[in-house]
């Protein structure tokens, strides 16, 4: 190396300082190809700037760029070193440490350390790093102190191993540096390490650390002290990890830890940072602790105050001096994301859900009067509000006695002079929208809608108005009874039309969407405003052509195609071809990638395929294969693992990952960031290309095959559950497709031979896809979807596939089942080591594990319920598998201490389905009745009301059949069974008790017909049918019934057919008559025996017993029919 390559090298690096610009673009080049071609002379070079060059910047850089190239891995550079070049490098980093003045050089060079340091040390090649580490304990040199803490913070980080092997040394070392008079530095580098090596320690060795927590807490409170802020917010955000990861470390000192952070948070200064990392750090610990926490309710409810402090911390706004309201509240809400009060609300909404909830409620409810009857702040109602929105969910029950006085103050307060107390307002009330639906939305839908139409009408504020807006589209998502609000429709359409032109774009965009939501609650009722709102959308999607414009364009396209849901076809029609074609023009004409509308136009295609059906046939040619293409895109991942190459180090944080609109998604060690818009744009096109392949049926015939082809890599996507459900639902319906198609001659092709083929290939499909998949929501989706094509396929699937499908359904169940006993377990061993206070473990683990203890329940039941599906069509080839096993597993779960579950119900279901099945011969089906009799029997008097009615029908069925003889021989003890279900009359305290005893009646009337003469004691059995008639609930059964009851008034007529009885028949006659609970033929036998009856008596005797009705309504309906 001679001067005169020092200096041009050295000028290479000035130019890399420069802004960027041609000349550096020039020297990072130079500098890349001198890296890849010569770098162990590219290496010493560098090492040499730290004594040839005299500018700082130059030292920094060549250390920063140094680190960059051992960094990299593509291709391996330490690997291209020759060895005498790496030996280079120990002696000068270890002098820089030693004598560099300058703290940010230092630093660049403990993180070159650290990383040059992994190598070395791994091959135990370099112990005077760790002489100089350790020699701090007995140094006064307060640079040597820092330096060796900072770096020991960063060889944690690259090389954990080493940490146990010296860690009484860096123990004492720790112990050395907290207790140091003065450098704040110094301690807070000493807590990072501290944090950084806990990790890597044993159990015993954790222990002997923890003794190190009370001198951190004086670190912290010295920092407090002497305003050190940022030094106290890096400090603390190193305590996050250890808090998620090793929560016990915090054990010992929690009370002192708690009091010591709620005053970190109640800090006068307005020091966001500090707060935010504070309360980040008590939500986080209280989540990992919760058994301890509630040890300490002052605290909590103390930290809980600090919260609402923080959500108070806001400056006063000045609306209304600003002329760009709009720019000026956008400023305002950016800003607010980064602020104490956004923090304070997350961190609220966090901790709801973590305390115990009797402590909570209490709380909130002694809190949220007095906020909001203070006349002092508006701050404080605006606290309230923020309050009463996040607590909703977890408060609702109590919440629901109050919800009268909670509406008022949210009310009240819609009419405060601040904008920020209305905003505030509006949210809250679109919260209690969603949380307290559908209640809210039947109970006071005239007071919300009135005002919301008010705040639209005549608010001063156009974000007010478009969260006025927002707040109806809630509304109207949480409906369940659209017709009551038929009389508010009209009005609230009117207003917005007539305010759309008034208001700013986004405020126009949350007006169509509202508009939306309309049109989905109102439908058929709002054709009156169907010109007037199709001739507005059209001409937003004609005259609205500006690039800002866009996503208008693309609600109105939206909200176009679902107005034609309010009209008939026929006058929609003219209207969709219209403004498909405009949607197809501006497709051919070429969109930008990010544009809105393609994803408007992917689903209003899908609505308006739906409403014309067969007449969005002529654009298929052209919109499915757009569709297709799309799904069969590859969605990009980033790989998060990887080192940025970027000419300068990067801070790249896949913790950041949400501001990039981009997902993080951990699959073993792996992470992967997938942007979250890719994903839904895809769920989309897949839900499109379902509904107009639902919606053409026989019409999509020709793009089954490339269908199959283009939607099959979706079901393997691993990064979301919503994208392989519905391409998983998208190839079952290709066998529907293909029925249609069939039955509808669309193509020679259509046969029966290749509907097999295609339903065999579909299934193959879908079970390797069930063995491979991990996604229980998946999963759960593939089974249905299997059990959808058993179902409707129209052919009988031969022995040998059943076969197959019967062993993967079986071990699709086992995996299931070992997951579950597995879940099971981990849940009890975290439990119990929770109550040792020895385990890591949380109430959110707990949920989790709970949700996916269900998840498997749910799983295991869809699968099971594939055999009543196999049993009901495909009996012949079906029943020789339903082994002992099977049999046995269906028993044993009717016969757990558990009175109902999914399971049992199931069970019930394949016996009834067993009896029931057509090809049973005699022997078989005594041996069935045999093995189930007992059990129907024993459900007779299950406190279920759909168990009584599975077991009641079971019976009923075997009742029915042609051979038997099997019930005959019990028939004493059947019908001792059904009275006792009828007659219990603590079931009719249960609300869906009719199911159980309808049917129960039903199954008494069919015994009754089916053995005449053999029924011990006949009379009373009658009499108790004919008391509890007429049935009013299940149609099935009712015809049943009823239609047994007028053959026993001619059978029986001795019985029945009696003066007393005949208002008592009258009666029933009168709510049967003209209803869906009778067939023609018993309406005849009805009308036939009234005449017959009025023979028999004079007139006056006649209309005594229509009056007895006692029913004016009735009676009407009686004399109308007679």
């Amino acid at each position: 190396m001679n001067q005169e390559h020092l200096i041009e090298f050295e000028e290479l690096l000035k130019t890399l300082l420069l802004p960027n610009n041609e000349l550096r673009v020039n020297a990072e080049k130079s500098f890349r190809d001198f890296q890849s071609e010569q770098p162990d002379l590219c290496t010493l070079f560098l090492l040499s700037m730290q004594e040839f060059s005299q500018v700082k910047q130059v030292h920094a850089l060549s250390l920063i760029l140094l680190r960059q190239m051992v960094l990299c891995h593509q291709p391996p550079f330490w690997s291209k070193l020759k060895k005498e070049t790496k030996e280079e490098l120990r002696p000068i980093l270890l002098k820089i440490l030693k004598n560099e003045k300058d703290g940010y050089i230092r630093r660049k060079a403990c993180d070159l350390t650290a990383i040059v340091g992994t190598y070395f040390i791994s091959n135990n090649s370099w112990d005077e790093l760790f002489d100089f580490i350790l020699s701090a304990t007995n140094s006064n040199d307060l640079l040597h102190i820092e330096t060796s803490l900072y770096l020991e913070y960063q060889l944690s980080i690259y090389l954990a191993t080493h940490v146990e092997e010296i860690s009484t040394e860096l123990f004492k070392l720790f112990q050395f540096c907290l207790n140091l008079e003065g450098s704040l530095n110094a301690k807070s580098y000493c807590i990072k390490a501290i944090s950084a090596s806990i990790f890597s320690l044993s159990e015993k060795k954790k222990t002997l650390y923890n003794s190190l927590l009370t001198n951190i807490l004086k670190a912290l409170l010295e920092m407090k002290n002497a305003k050190e802020y940022d030094l106290m917010i890096e400090s603390i955000d190193h305590f996050l990890p250890i808090c998620r990861t090793y929560p016990n470390f915090f054990e010992s000192g929690l009370i002192d830890i708690l009091e010591l952070f709620i005053s970190f948070i109640s800090i006068e200064e307005p020091i966001n940072g500090l707060k935010q990392s504070s309360l980040n750090f008590l939500v986080e610990l209280i989540e990992r602790l919760p058994n301890l926490t509630i040890q300490t309710e002052n605290f909590l409810i103390e930290t809980l105050k600090s919260i609402l402090l923080m959500i108070s911390d806001l400056d006063d706004d000045d609306f209304n001096n600003n002329e760009n309201e709009s720019k000026y509240f956008e400023e305002l809400e950016n800003d607010f994301l980064n602020s104490n009060s956004y923090y304070g609300e997350s961190s609220l909404t966090q901790i709801s859900m973590i305390l115990n909830e009797e402590l909570l409620i209490e709380w909130v409810s002694d809190t949220i009067p007095i906020l909001f009857d203070s006349k002092n702040k508006w701050q404080e109602h605006y606290t309230g509000l923020k309050l009463l929105m996040n607590m909703s969910e977890k408060c609702k029950d109590v919440f629901l006695f109050d919800l009268d006085q909670l509406l008022e103050y949210v009310f009240t307060f819609l009419n405060s002079s601040h904008p920020r107390i209305r905003h505030a307002s509006l949210i809250t009330l679109g919260q209690f929208c969603t949380d307290f639906s559908p209640i809210l939305q039947y109970s006071y839908f005239e007071i919300i809608l009135n005002t919301l139409e008010e705040i639209i009408k005549n608010e001063k504020y156009e974000f007010l108005k478009s969260q006025a807006a927002g707040v109806l589209v809630v509304f109207f998502e949480g409906s369940e009874e659209p017709g009551v609000y038929s009389d508010f429709y009209g009005n609230l359409l009117e207003t917005l039309i007539k305010t759309l032109s008034e208001v700013n774009i986004q405020t126009q965009e949350q007006f169509l969407t509202a508009i939306s939501a309309i049109i989905l609650n109102g439908l058929e009722s709002l054709s009156e405003y169907y010109d007037t709102l199709m001739e507005l959308l059209k001409q937003i999607l004609n005259e609205a052509t500006s690039l800002e414009q866009r996503k208008l364009r693309a609600k109105a396209f939206e909200c176009a195609s679902l107005l034609g849901n309010t009209v008939t076809f026929e006058k929609f029609e003219n209207d969709a071809n219209e403004i498909i074609e405009y949607s197809i023009n501006m497709y051919k004409n070429g969109l930008q990638i990010d544009d809105p509308q393609i994803s408007s136009f992917f689903y209003g295609w899908s609505k308006i395929c739906q409403r014309l059906s067969h007449r969005f046939n002529k654009y298929s040619d052209y919109i499915v294969p757009i569709l297709l293409d799309q799904a069969e895109k590859k969605i990009e991942t980033i790989s998060l693992e990887q080192t940025n190459t970027d000419f300068f180090e990067s801070d790249f944080d896949s913790e950041n990952a949400n501001e990039q609109d981009c997902s993080v998604v951990i699959l073993g060690e792996k992470k992967t960031g997938i942007k979250t818009s890719s994903i839904e744009e895809r769920v989309i096109i897949l839900s499109t290309i379902y509904n107009i392949c639902s919606s053409l049926k026989e019409n999509y015939f020709p793009y089954i095959d490339q269908t199959l082809t283009k939607i099959l890599p979706n079901t393997e996507f691993i990064y979301d559950e919503i994208v392989p459900s519905v391409a998983i639902k998208i190839i079952g319906e290709m066998v529907n497709c293909l029925l249609f198609s069939i039955k509808a001659k669309i193509d020679n092709r259509a046969d029966m031979e290749y509907l097999n083929e295609l339903t065999i290939q579909i299934l193959k499909i879908l079970f390797t896809l069930a063995r491979k998949e991990k996604q229980i929501g998946v999963i759960y989706i593939i089974i249905q979807t299997i059990n959808t094509i058993i179902t409707i396929c129209e052919f009988k699937l031969n022995s040998k596939i059943i076969e197959q499908y019967y062993e993967e359904i079986h071990n699709l169940f086992l995996i299931s089942k070992k997951r579950y006993f597995q879940l099971q377990e981990i849940k009890l061993n975290k439990f119990n080591e929770n109550n040792n206070n020895s385990g890591e473990f949380s109430s959110i683990d707990l949920i989790k594990i709970d949700e996916k203890i269900k998840d498997e329940e749910g799983l295991q039941f869809s699968i099971i319920e594939m055999f009543p599906t196999l049993i009901k069509f495909h009996q012949e080839s079906f029943l020789p598998y339903l082994n002992d096993n099977l049999l046995s597993y269906f028993i044993e779960n009717l016969q757990s201490s558990n009175d109902f579950n999914k399971n049992r119900y199931l069970s019930l279901c394949v016996f009834d389905d067993l009896i029931q099945a057509a090809n049973l011969n005699q022997d078989q089906f005594t041996f069935y009745w045999d093995n189930f009799q007992n059990i129907f029997l024993s459900h007779m008097n299950s406190n279920t009301p759909r168990l009584r009615q599975l077991a009641s029908f079971g019976i009923q069925v075997c009742a029915e059949k042609e051979n038997n003889a099997s019930i005959e021989k019990n028939l004493e003890q059947v019908l001792q069974a059904l009275h006792q279900t009828i007659q219990n009359k603590e079931f009719n305290d249960d609300n869906d008790f009719h199911s159980g005893t309808d049917c129960a009646i039903a199954t008494l009337s069919t015994i009754l017909q089916r053995f005449p003469g053999k029924i011990p004691s006949l009379n009373d059995h009658l009499l108790l049918f004919f008391n509890y008639l007429p049935l009013l609930n299940d149609d099935d059964e009712a015809i049943k019934a009823h239609s047994h009851f007028v053959n026993f008034l001619d059978l029986y007529s001795q019985t029945l057919m009696t003066e007393k009885n005949f208002s008592q028949i009258f009666k029933i006659f009168s709510q049967i008559l003209g209803t869906k609970f009778i067939n023609q033929d018993t309406s005849e036998k009805i009308l036939q025996i009234i005449q017959l009856i009025k023979k028999q008596f004079n007139e006056k005797q006649f209309n005594q017993f229509i009056q007895d009705i006692n029913n004016q309504d009735l009676i009407q309906n009686f004399i109308q029919f007679i």
